[in-house]
């Protein structure tokens, strides 16, 4: 049974390191370590823009600066903020841009709703979760 159980400890690294150090014997029990990285805010938003651009959106600015405030919001959970939580985030903001443009009688004849290359702009407002 000892070979096919595994065991993950999921912690700060450096709490994790220092466990190590006042436990010796415990570093011997595992074969394997993987460190999963923390990215910075302003990784975490280059990320969004580009995942957003591959499904054809872009952000103006102050979406960027919703973005930012958003990613904030998700440390202060006390957990970091992974690249799966962005593509939640921005999955979030389009499916309520989509639903507003939806509501929209003339579906956004009126005002530049697209940038130059026919992306869709997010906007501030797409990241408010109600």
């Amino acid at each position: 049974y000892a070979k096919a159980l595994r065991v993950i400890l999921v912690g700060e690294k450096s709490s994790l390191d220092q466990m190590m150090k006042e436990i010796p014997s415990l570093k011997e029990k595992f074969s394997y370590q993987f460190d999963l990285p923390s990215y910075t805010n302003d990784e975490l938003v280059e990320f969004g823009k580009s995942y957003a651009y591959t499904k054809g959106y872009v952000m103006d600015e102050l979406a960027v600066l919703a973005l930012y405030t958003t990613i904030a919001e998700e440390k202060n959970s006390d957990r970091s903020v992974m690249l799966g939580d962005m593509k939640r985030i921005i999955d979030g903001a389009i499916d309520r841009c989509e639903e507003k443009r939806g509501k929209k009688l003339f579906g956004g004849l009126f005002g530049k709703h697209v940038d130059d290359e026919g992306n869709i702009i997010l906007k501030e407002t797409d990241f408010e979760v109600e």
